[in-house]
């Protein structure tokens, strides 16, 4: 029995017949052509194959292969991305049986409204830019099925931004940054889909550039991390969020505190920050500090003092170091942040409220979670202060940020300043990669500013670095090396079991708690495995490893913890984690 194969498009004034008798095949499309076919196309010999051709500019030129078996009709798409109604998986073939008569009707496909334009991109630099806006608006056109692909590049000086849209046969869409008309286009679908892409373009363009513009000249994010990080900052700030910027010491929060400040509506007001670690003793100064002092209100306070918050009205206000706040101002703190009312230090009960507008970003080089779970710092003003909270990485972690802050310093050896990384020997260059920047910025930054009293000749060499380096480290300075130190005495494992042992039942209560298994009360018959497991096995790594505090612990689990487990003999980082992590939990019960 024969099928009826109706070809439909807005271009034809009547409907193609075809007659799809069994054995029979048929090639539709612009311009069908058998040569023009991949191989393995077909799945029978050419010659059972006739050519129709629709004159439909929406139609690939082979756009679909139908054929009749005998007792099926099936059908493949052949890669077309156009106005066919039929939905046909790419590529693939579907049975469309039975039936008497087949309709492949060829027409627009309506754009989708600028609300369904492509999703946001990421980017690094002006290349990546491009390069991810073409594969975002590329995609969206294929999900549209309109036979498009994307380039973006950037035009002649002062000609603007263009991304070419080529569609094949000589048209083509031209998107422009504003100061331009598209490509006119006789395809409707297509002049919809030029409006939504050209606005999609301009807003991507305006995100790259007010991001890059926020970058000041003390901000590095040239690795692949940090700029993930600032582009979270970037987007927060823009919601009007604050934030948690996690990290040690010299990584740059202050930096990237002011990123929130100069990303928000807020970058014209004041941008003010404190290092709480200051008042961390005194709740009395910590309010004086923060909200201000009467005159008389204590020794020395000899007329009025204005707050921080006071000075931060309408603006950002940095509190660095929060985790050192004693629980009871960080009650205060934490009113403030709630009610935005404070008082001054020494104001009497009937004294006016005074009132501040302020974003708060907190800074802190401890892991303010574990803070809350250990009862040292208050859980409700965690909540109000983490509207984003954000793990900067130590710089050992951040080549990428070291090779960008040198190639960006320019000392003067005797010929000119030249940027320190053009300068830099290989051999001192190899000496820099494997540096573990134990200070982070504060002493790269240090590094770079004596590097100039310890290179001798026009280039850096490795014993310049080693000099500049160890002239600011914690080592002390000697004239003779040391002699070689005796190896650590082994521990007291006697005394160790039996510590373990004491407190071994008081752990099997607590477990549960903690995430490492369910809560239960102490076994009555001695459970030997899980006391290796979750008491030898801890306490032996962590002694191993040198690991007494949770800051010692890596901020992130790789490669850190790897390392780690390299240096014991285990398998996998996570194993490592998991029993540090145990150890410091079980830590206080061993006294």
């Amino acid at each position: 029995m024969s099928t009826l194969l109706r070809v439909r498009a807005a271009t034809l004034a009547s409907p193609i017949h075809v007659r799809l008798a069994p054995g029979a095949a048929v090639l539709v499309g612009r311009r069908p052509s058998l040569a023009a076919l991949p191989a393995g196309a077909l799945p029978f010999a050419s010659e059972r194959v006739s050519l129709v051709t629709v004159p439909c500019p929406h139609a690939s030129e082979n756009h679909l292969l139908a054929w009749h078996d005998g007792a099926r009709v099936l059908l493949r798409d052949l890669g077309s991305t156009n106005g066919s109604r039929w939905s046909l998986p790419a590529r693939r073939t579907v049975d469309a049986s039975p039936v008497d008569a087949l309709d492949l009707e060829l027409g627009e496909v309506a754009a989708s409204s600028a609300a369904d334009a492509p999703e946001a991109v990421t980017w690094g630099d002006a290349d990546e830019y491009r390069a991810n806006v073409s594969a975002a608006v590329t995609d969206w056109f294929a999900r549209q099925g309109l036979p498009a692909r994307v380039a973006v590049a950037l035009a002649a000086e002062g000609s603007g931004d263009r991304a070419s849209v080529p569609l094949g046969d000589g048209y083509s869409l031209a998107l422009t940054d504003g100061r331009g008309a598209g490509t006119r286009t006789e395809f409707p679908a297509m002049a919809r889909a030029l409006d939504v892409v050209w606005a999609y373009v301009r807003a991507q363009r305006g995100e790259f550039e007010a991001e890059r513009d926020g970058l000041h000249d003390d901000l590095i994010v040239e690795s692949a991390a940090m700029r993930a990080i600032h582009r979270r900052i970037y987007r927060a700030a823009r919601a009007g969020l604050g934030g948690i910027l996690q990290g040690p010491s010299g990584v740059g929060k202050s930096a990237f505190a002011r990123c929130f400040h100069d990303h928000s509506e807020r970058r014209g007001e004041p941008f003010v920050e404190a290092n709480l670690a200051e008042d961390s003793d005194d709740r009395a100064l910590f309010v004086a500090r923060l909200f201000g002092a009467r005159a008389g209100a204590a020794t020395g306070i000899t007329r009025d003092r204005v707050g921080l918050v006071q000075a931060a009205h309408r603006g950002t206000l940095f509190l660095d170091e929060v985790g050192c706040l004693p629980l009871d101002a960080q009650g205060v703190l934490l009113r403030f942040l709630d009610t935005g009312t404070f008082r001054r230090f020494g104001d009497a009960g009937d004294a006016p409220v005074g009132k501040a507008d302020v974003r708060v970003v907190a800074g802190t080089n401890v892991d303010l979670r574990e803070a809350v779970r250990g009862g040292t710092f208050r859980e409700d003003l965690w909540w109000r202060l983490s509207g984003v909270v954000l793990e900067l990485p130590p710089l050992r972690e951040r080549r990428a940020d070291v090779d960008a802050y040198l190639g960006a310093q320019r000392v003067d050896l005797g010929a000119g300043p030249r940027p320190v990384l053009d300068l830099l020997s290989p051999d001192a260059r190899a000496l820099l990669d494997a540096h573990p920047w134990q200070g982070n910025f504060r002493e790269l930054r240090g590094f770079v500013a004596r590097l100039p009293l310890y290179a001798d000749g026009p280039s850096v060499t490795r014993r310049a670095c080693e000099d500049a380096l160890h002239a600011g480290s914690l080592a002390r300075p000697s004239a003779a090396p040391a002699p070689p130190s005796a190896p650590p005495a082994a521990p007291a494992w006697d005394d160790v079991m039996s510590r373990a042992m004491q407190v071994f039942p008081r752990w099997l209560a607590v477990r549960g708690e903690h995430g490492f298994g369910p809560a239960r009360a102490p076994a009555p018959a001695f459970d030997f495995k899980v006391f290796v497991e979750e008491v030898i096995k801890p306490l032996s790594l962590a002694r191993t490893l040198g690991v007494e505090h949770w800051d010692a612990l890596p901020r992130r689990p790789d490669p850190s913890y790897q390392r780690m487990a390299e240096r014991v003999g285990y398998s996998d980082g996570k194993s490592v984690q998991d029993l540090l992590r145990i150890y410091l939990l079980l830590k206080p019960m061993l006294g």
